[in-house]
């Protein structure tokens, strides 16, 4: 695998899979044949500390466009807004269910009362966080949270480990909250497509952020937090209360650990507003990236 950070097309055949047969990676360059690697599995990650991590946030934060509508700008990263995708693929990640007739939006359907108390948890989790009552923009679209909605607070809460040291770094922006919302969103949409048949990660965006993130992890640490996110996705899904979104992304937060979770809030800070191939050049600015080139080049190339 080239670590220089050139533009790589990520073919990723893993869900659904045997573990053995899913430590084979399969790179397409666009050069000839794929490369074929089963990555080391004694490579260390990339240690982020409090000052570079919180240095790089700011940093990005300030080239890191305006979004009105920061849940659509997330979702463009992967080509998942809600005029270009199908309702086939959306409802696999889980960011639909039962159409809702003239919105282009999915929703969930749930008792009126158990509905209502999510949302009113929510609401009040929100100004805890010194919010509006949906910091996470989550109702844009209507006064339920949908599959989508619980995953991404999921993903939020999940990173609660880092998220003083994130809010400081974001400080000095003007919508602060839009810039959460895009990050949260990133993330729930990011490793949903992880569990699609289809390979979403095998290009653009997700595939370079991909890369990057085996390259700083390590490959069985970005694998454990795809299974632990398979995890979350099931008991977010079957929850009705904001107490068992919470318990699900504080399970996941214990899985994914703090330097994972500051590597994938700064890889994805660099996604935001970027292109692959703007991503792909935004990398090697990063702390830690010389790091990263050797444990990728350990990790299969």
């Amino acid at each position: 695998m080239n670590l220089r950070w050139v533009t790589v097309v990520l073919l990723v055949g893993l869900v659904g899979t045997g573990c053995a047969a899913s430590r084979v990676v399969h790179l397409d360059t666009g050069e000839g044949r794929a490369i074929v690697h089963a990555p080391r599995l004694d490579a260390e990650p990339v240690e982020l500390d409090d000052d570079e991590f919180e240095g790089a946030v700011r940093q990005l934060a300030r080239s890191t466009p305006h979004a009105p509508r920061p849940r659509e700008a997330a979702l463009r990263l992967f080509d998942l807004d809600d005029h270009r995708a199908g309702p086939r693929m959306r409802g696999r990640l889980g960011l639909v269910s039962v159409e809702e007739p003239g919105r282009g939006r999915l929703r969930v359907t749930e008792a009126p009362g158990v509905e209502t108390e999510l949302v009113r948890a929510y609401g009040r989790w929100c100004q805890r966080e010194q919010g509006t009552r949906d910091c996470l923009h989550l109702l844009d679209e209507g006064l339920t949270l949908d599959e989508e909605g619980k995953r991404t607070l999921a993903f939020r809460l999940a990173l609660d480990s880092v998220w003083d040291e994130t809010v400081e770094a974001l400080e000095d922006l003007t919508d602060k909250e839009a810039m959460v919302t895009m990050l949260a969103t990133t993330g729930a949409v990011y490793f949903a497509l992880w569990l699609v048949p289809e390979p979403v990660l095998s290009k653009g965006i997700a595939a370079t952020l991909t890369v990057a993130l085996i390259a700083y992890l390590g490959w069985d640490t970005v694998w454990s937090l795809v299974q632990g996110w398979r995890v979350l996705a099931k008991a977010v899904d079957a929850a009705n209360t904001f107490e068992q979104i919470e318990e699900a992304g504080e399970k996941y937060g214990k899985v994914m650990g703090k330097n994972a979770a500051r590597a994938f809030v700064m890889l994805a800070m660099a996604a935001l507003g970027s292109t692959a191939q703007t991503l792909a050049t935004r990398i090697p600015t990063l702390p830690g990236s010389a790091q990263a080139s050797l444990v990728g080049v350990g990790q299969g190339g």
